[in-house]
């Protein structure tokens, strides 16, 4: 019998399969897949050089259904996951239920074109798909008083299968710019691994640590000057506190540092939305460094060193092991994003305000 599952749970989770909910074991299986296709890509990169020219088939609409066990199947381990899933007690039926199907397209043209795709992987011919990823691409139906209602499926969410890229496109238009940013899906073939390509606008239980017990609370933020601009500097829980960081953004932060060691349950649940949203807020790059994960240490670190730029993207993150991250900061690009959409300017300073009280 398969232990890959509760191997997987027990480092993520800190808790054994059996004891996971069916939304964490889609977790488990989804970080599992990762893992999979991440022993698969050297041979699909040394597959597709062999190959030559590239096949890409662009469509407006790609209706691909849901996706976990078309790629557990595809990758050969649906068997597997349906056995030690039963043997802890748990469904792969229920759990196929937690997925959102995604909605890009509504008609017969949209399936064609994804069974196309499925066809490319499994022939282990090198071709992706290209569409746009709509956010509301299909509408759900309920019933009230009787009656039949369209309400909106919003299906891009934690347990969706997108992949943000760091690939983008400025797009001009007569009076004004918008950015294209890239997401991919992965389509698992027999053979192969392809990508479906889909261009979005740019818009932008468990384990516990009492950090008191360990450090005194400061009673300032803190801003230095450097040759490069004014950077800041936070520990790890102020990165909770969005006063915290707007505080360091009047005082003319460009980069705002938080040395941090988020858990194994607060790490996957909140970590990366952190330092995005803190970024996205104040228009300014977090940059968060985290301590390598070693399970046979009293606290076990989530890990994952971090950049996220002032748009609100990842610019670089690193996984649980030991590691460098190098990344160029961008100050240019920081005022470009604070000239095109001016939040700073436009707060309503006559309404509210964060203001220093020492």
């Amino acid at each position: 019998m398969s232990d890959k599952l509760n191997s997987i749970s027990n480092e993520l989770l800190n808790k054994n399969l059996k004891a996971c909910s069916n939304e964490e074991c889609y977790e488990v299986i989804k970080e599992y897949v990762a893992r999979l296709e991440a022993l698969r890509e050297r041979e699909d990169k040394y597959l597709q050089s062999k190959l030559g020219k590239k096949l890409y088939y662009i469509s407006a609409e790609f209706l691909i259904g849901k996706l976990m066990s078309n790629n557990l199947i595809n990758l050969g381990v649906y068997d597997e996951v349906r056995a030690e899933l039963e043997a802890a007690g748990k469904e792969l039926a229920q759990i196929e239920e937690i997925e959102s199907e995604a909605s890009l397209g509504n008609g017969g043209l949209g399936r064609l074109a994804a069974c196309f795709l499925d066809s490319i992987a499994n022939l282990g011919l090198n071709g992706d798909g290209v569409g746009l990823n709509y956010h509301l691409g299909l509408f759900r139906q309920v019933f009230e008083n009787g009656r039949q209602k369209e309400v909106p499926d919003y299906w891009i969410g934690k347990d969706s299968w997108l992949i943000p890229t760091d690939v983008s496109y400025k797009i001009d238009f007569a009076d004004f710019s918008v950015t294209s940013r890239m997401y991919d899906i992965n389509v698992y073939g027999e053979k192969t691994t392809n990508k479906l390509h889909l261009f979005d606008i740019d818009i932008k239980g468990g384990q516990t640590f009492k950090e008191s017990d360990t450090l005194t609370a400061g009673d300032s933020d803190t801003v230095f000057d450097t040759e490069f601009g004014k950077i800041g500097v936070m520990l790890c829980f102020d990165i909770r506190f969005p006063e915290m960081s707007r505080l360091m953004a009047n005082d003319g932060a460009k980069v705002i540092f938080v040395p941090a060691a988020f858990n194994m349950t607060t790490g996957p649940a909140h970590w990366e939305i952190s330092f995005r949203t803190r970024a996205l807020d104040n228009q300014v790059y977090m940059v968060g460094c985290a301590p390598m994960r070693d399970a046979s240490t009293g606290y076990t670190s989530w890990g994952h060193s971090i950049v996220t730029n002032p748009w609100g993207d990842v610019e670089g993150m690193l996984d649980e092991k030991e590691g460098i991250l190098l990344k160029e900061i961008d100050l240019d690009y920081e005022t470009q994003v604070r000239e095109e959409l001016p939040l700073l300017k436009s707060r309503r300073l006559d309404l509210y305000r964060v203001e220093k009280i020492l």
